[in-house]
């Protein structure tokens, strides 16, 4: 998520509209089957969409699967609705992989870099990463992959301009400057997740230089490419993730392109019953 206090300081406690209006408009890419969703295999990528605004199921699961200091770090929330979707969207975290690990995900155990990134221990090959905002959470898994995911609902706020000169490189600032007004809000946006999703693959965090690189489209390769100092970085991957439209989600990996399917949207309670489907299967 955004953590420039610039962009928190409006509408701290907004919602996503009702589940039913914002998922209703959503592009259906989405795994094949339930048996295939519950499947990781290489070089494919899986990207679960969690709703967590009713997701109110997870609430029992809470204190039975995750660990202590993941609890304490939900009570540091300052707002119900931003602890609700970490608390849910971690319980989905460990539900997924213990089914990708045929483990209990009671007893999965993360190590965390420097900047806060839970990975999982380095004998384990699968990687993952998520990213919630506003009722919608993103939980991506790969087999030995660098990968991040970032999602953001598209909304206006006042300092648009200057946000976006702190902390996007001048070219993508210019970008989001110069497009119609209708469309700067989503260009702001989509800037921003695809610059976060490659920041949490790396593990740098929102401290690394913003201004030194920018996420740009290139014609020649028909997709979007990281360029540093000028010189363009053919070792990572973009790709704009299939949302509702007033969000922007994307995902970045190191490699070549590989095979991304992307579910459709789940309750917890959904998430649950496939997973007990499969067990029992």
């Amino acid at each position: 998520m955004v953590v420039a206090s610039d962009m928190h300081r409006y509408d701290m406690k907004a919602k996503a509209r009702d589940a039913a209006d914002v998922f209703e408009h959503l592009e259906r890419k989405s795994f094949p089957t339930a048996t295939d969703s519950l499947k990781l295999s290489s070089p494919a990528i899986r990207v679960w969409r969690l709703r967590t605004d009713s997701s109110h199921s997870a609430l029992a699961h809470y204190s039975r699967i995750l660990a202590p200091d993941e609890l304490d770090r939900a009570g540091r929330f300052r707002f119900e609705h931003a602890r609700h979707s970490f608390l849910v969207t971690r319980c989905a975290l460990r539900s997924l992989l213990g089914n990708y690990l045929q483990a209990d995900p009671v007893e999965i155990e993360f190590c965390y870099g420097k900047n806060g990134k839970p990975v999982l221990p380095p004998e384990t090959p699968i990687q993952f990463n998520v990213a919630h905002s506003d009722g919608i959470a993103l939980l991506a898994f790969a087999f030995e992959c660098e990968l991040g995911v970032d999602v953001e609902r598209i909304r206006s706020f006042s300092g648009m301009a200057g946000v976006a000169a702190r902390f996007f490189h001048p070219d993508e600032a210019a970008r989001v400057n110069s497009v119609p007004l209708e469309e700067r809000e989503r260009t702001f946006f989509s800037t921003w997740v695809r610059k976060e999703a490659y920041l949490k693959a790396t593990g740098e965090g929102l401290g690394a230089g913003l201004q030194d690189f920018q996420i740009k489209s290139v014609a020649a390769f028909a997709d979007f490419r990281l360029e540093r100092l000028g010189q363009l970085d053919g070792s990572w991957t973009f790709h704009d993730l299939p949302l509702a439209p007033d969000y922007a989600g994307a995902l970045a990996y190191r490699g070549d392109a590989r095979d991304v399917q992307i579910s459709h949207p789940l309750t917890f309670a959904e998430l649950e019953n496939l997973l007990a489907a499969r067990s029992l299967g």
